[in-house]
């Protein structure tokens, strides 16, 4: 097989072309809601609260800076100028009238951007470790198997109107970004290099109402042989997965009421019939000629070197100490790279009077441009709604931390709770029953100058507006999901999550809490922990798996440091701190 061939890159011209007429027949009355409710799903189009929303896939979550400029002018002239990142690496697009959405799509695609199988039964984006191809500890780069797995799973007429959705995570780590067993299928790679890379293959993970960390369904797999197994699941699953109730039907349902045992039995079934069809067999096996294809068809550019003076990191050591705000920004916002000189920078979209991965069409260019002047124009959205600046030389950082900071993305707070994911809420998606853009700043403002919050290091911190967990509420080790009681915003707590390596689900704390009290709970727990862990190593997570949830529960009762009033609509109007004596 080879790598967007010339057939696939057709079927996605074809796809674009169908959906902008079928959005015309629809706006003439020519397709009624029936037929064109399910078509506008498979390619990202919902209709919230009398709204639009447009949801973007962006690949491997890498964005060139000429892309990222080309979203920034279709914000401006098609949407309300915001874009929301997701904890998939998607990018969504508000407010644009359905007459022009057909143009906007067509812009997109011109971009290589594409909206298609971003919701609906399909296979949805493959997601992947934003550091991937840059970290040092990584067994191998996982990007060229993305690209394998995308050309495969891109309009697949055979698994177009699957059971339930499906998701995928690859990763290459022991501590894994992409949290692999929260999908419907993880695939680990365990050894081996290029093509003749070994997978473990994890099934039946997801989160929403009822969530499940995925199992073990194969420890030891070929990676020419990847596809031909990861088939005969989709099979199995589109086969015999139920269909008539929609809370039952995901990969994880059926993984819990067949057991591994008997889809194992199934999938090597599949796997005979497969390996009959000589056609199937050629398109889905994996060799060096479509491993290399894959390679050379990634879109990441090439880091500019020899350009610069080469800074050494004890220089570097010295900038950051000269400059203790720098040292802070450094330390939490960059991360070393496989290439010494080099570093990754972590822009977070967080306060700034926006919702959590919210970002501006003119903070769109800004980004653009400092990547272009950083490493030729090369960015990445990360699962926790940020931007990733790869390939940055050390003697540029100073430089890029004084652009960041005028334009105020430079806050050193990338991967702790004061950073929190959030799902849009309520007022951008309908399933919410709660705001989560207020109780976000809320936190942010209070952990941002608590003293107890700094202990809580790199404790992940979530908030969803309702139980489906859009923003991994469930494996975070501080997580938050609204419920709506008398009109009004409350919250629940589920703490002891661990959202790396061998992941974790929370336990619920206890009842909701009101919005305004959610600050003083969190920073209740932080200063619980402090008193509870045995070392400042331990982790948040550890700490709870170690004592359990019951020592925690007193935090739900924590008397309030600031008075705050919200409005109806959940928008923070003051705080005010109390005295104390």
């Amino acid at each position: 097989m080879s790598v967007l061939n010339a057939s696939k890159r057709s079927l996605i011209s074809e796809n674009v072309a169908h959906f902008q007429q079928a959005i015309s027949d629809y706006l003439s009355g020519e397709l009624d809601q029936t037929e064109f409710t399910p078509l506008r799903l498979r390619n990202g189009l919902f209709f919230q609260n009398g709204e639009s929303m447009l949801r973007i896939a962006i690949p491997d979550g890498v964005m060139s800076a000429s892309q990222l400029r080309h979203l920034a002018d279709l914000q401006r002239r098609f949407a309300d100028g915001r874009g929301h990142f997701t904890t998939r690496q998607n990018i969504q697009l508000y407010q644009a009238r359905l007459e022009q959405v057909p143009q906007l799509i067509g812009e997109l695609a011109a971009s290589g951007l594409y909206t298609m199988q971003t919701s609906g039964p399909c296979i949805r984006a493959v997601t992947i470790d934003p550091l991937a191809g840059l970290a040092a500890e990584e067994v191998t780069d996982p990007r060229p198997w993305s690209e394998l797995l995308r050309h495969w799973a891109t309009l697949h007429q055979g698994f177009a109107n699957l059971p339930r959705k499906l998701k995928i995570a690859i990763s290459t780590r022991a501590d894994d970004r992409s949290a692999l067993r929260a999908h419907d299928i993880g695939l680990r790679i365990t050894g081996g290099s290029a093509e003749q890379s070994r997978f473990e293959i994890w099934i039946g993970g997801g989160l929403g109402r009822r969530p499940a960390l995925a199992k073990l369904l194969y420890a030891d797999i070929p990676g020419s042989e990847l596809l031909l197994y990861l088939e005969a699941i989709l099979r199995v699953y589109d086969r015999d997965g139920q269909r008539h109730d929609k809370q039952r039907a995901r990969l994880k349902s059926f993984v819990e009421e067949r057991g591994i045992a008997n889809i194992r039995s199934a999938v090597a079934a599949e796997l005979e019939a497969i390996a009959a069809d000589e056609q199937a067999l050629a398109e889905l096996s994996i060799d060096a000629s479509s491993y290399a294809a894959a390679v050379a068809s990634l879109p990441g550019l090439n880091p500019r070197s020899g350009e610069y003076e080469v800074l050494t990191a004890d220089l570097l050591d010295v900038w950051a100490r000269a400059d203790a705000e720098f040292g802070r920004w450094l330390l939490w916002n960059s991360q070393p790279q496989s290439r010494e000189e080099r570093r990754a920078v972590t822009v977070c979209l967080r306060g700034r009077g926006q919702a959590a991965g919210n970002i501006t069409s003119a903070e769109l260019e800004q980004l653009a441009s400092l990547a272009q002047w950083v490493n030729g124009g090369e960015l990445r959205c990360t699962q926790q709604q940020n931007i990733l600046i790869p390939h940055v030389p050390l003697n540029r950082l100073y430089g890029l931390w004084q652009e960041l900071r005028n334009a105020g993305l430079a806050e050193p707070i990338a991967g702790s709770p004061s950073c929190p994911l959030a799902c849009p809420g309520k007022g951008a998606c309908e399933l919410a029953n709660t705001a989560t853009g207020a109780v976000t700043e809320l936190i942010h403002e209070r952990l941002s100058t608590s003293p107890a919050a700094k202990e809580l290091g790199d404790t992940q911190l979530a908030i969803s507006g309702c139980m489906n967990g859009c923003s991994h509420h469930a494996i975070s080790e501080i997580g938050l999901r609204g419920v709506s009681k008398n009109g009004h915003d409350w919250f629940q707590f589920v703490i002891g999550g661990s959202p790396r390596g061998d992941l974790r689900l929370g336990q619920l704390l206890g009842p909701a809490v009101p919005q305004e009290q959610v600050p003083d709970v969190v920073e209740a727990l932080a200063e619980r922990y402090q008193e509870l862990r045995l070392r400042p190593s331990e982790s948040f997570s550890a700490v709870v798996a170690r004592v359990g949830v019951k020592p925690f529960r007193s935090a739900l009762h924590a008397q309030p440091k600031r008075e705050i009033l919200c409005d109806s609509n959940s928008y923070v109007i003051s705080t005010k701190s109390f005295a104390t004596t």
